[in-house]
């Protein structure tokens, strides 16, 4: 080792210690007062509502949209929702409303700018629905999301970029116009009266009134209608839904000179009867 480094070494090993301070370990020290209980429950309280609300936020910025968008059945938001959506076309692409609530005959659609039209495709369904530049409609499709494109006739139809827009329904306008459970079961029924009594329009209502009063194992609580938007006829032939909880647990419909129930199990709705 040279003899530099061993000068050094040396004059590290001569480097004392520090001082012991034990007159510091013998001085008297003030013991240290908790706060009063109150004021530790007090405490203890406002920790946690910071906590819950932090939690609260976070589960609303990562929540998802779909299908029954968390932010948008908080009270007193909902309304903020329009009930027209807006599409606009225009050379740089298709701009829509994000959110649109439906109306009591279907989802309200109007498109501006300056030509062409807007080609809708309700969450994957066909065929499409064209609506022409300065003209507003009400569509059936509740599905969500909803594609939009804009085809602008200027440019021979061609289609600009797409967007998208969701539909919210905390009103349960719609009703399907099938049972919402996994495995419903077919019947024909009699409900007393012949298939000919709900031909026509009349047949809807004389329909929904004798479901109401006559179908064995309906509630009085249960809600009964025809399905789909309820300002609006979607279908040929009579057909009439019971709502239970906020579910559709069946559907009576009346084709062929036959009446046919699909129905939830376990719900009471026309079982048949034991031998």
């Amino acid at each position: 080792m040279p003899e530099r480094w061993r000068s050094e070494l040396r004059k590290l090993g001569d480097v004392g210690t520090p001082p012991d301070r034990g007159w510091e370990r013998s001085m008297p020290t003030r013991p240290r007062r908790l706060p009063p209980a109150r004021e530790r429950i007090v405490a203890g309280l406002v920790a946690l509502t910071v906590f819950v609300a932090g939690g609260f936020v976070l589960v609303r910025a990562f929540s998802s949209d779909s299908p029954g968008p968390f932010l948008d059945i908080v009270p007193g938001r909902v309304d903020r929702i329009p009930d027209v959506a807006v599409v606009t076309c225009t050379q740089r692409g298709t701009q829509v409303t994000p959110k649109v609530r439906p109306q009591g005959d279907g989802v309200h659609v109007r498109v501006e700018g300056a030509d062409g039209r807007a080609v809708i495709n309700f969450h994957g369904s066909q065929p499409d629905e064209s609506v022409p530049v300065g003209s507003e409609r009400a569509l059936d499709a509740p599905g969500s999301p909803n594609r939009v494109v804009c085809r602008l006739s200027s440019s021979g139809d061609a289609p600009v970029r797409a967007d998208a827009f969701r539909v919210v329904d905390p009103a349960e306008l719609y009703w399907p116009m099938s049972p919402e459970c996994d495995a419903p079961v077919e019947r024909v029924i009699d409900i007393g009266e012949t298939a000919e009594t709900w031909e026509g329009e009349e047949g809807f209502p004389s329909l929904v009134r004798v479901v109401r009063n006559g179908l064995p194992g309906v509630r009085p609580s249960d809600e009964v209608r025809v399905p789909g938007w309820p300002e609006r006829n979607m279908w040929r032939v009579p057909i009439v839904a019971v709502r239970r909880d906020g579910l559709v647990v069946a559907t009576v419909s009346s084709f062929d000179l036959r009446e046919v129930i699909h129905v939830c199990p376990g719900t009471g709705i026309a079982e048949p009867e034991q031998p």
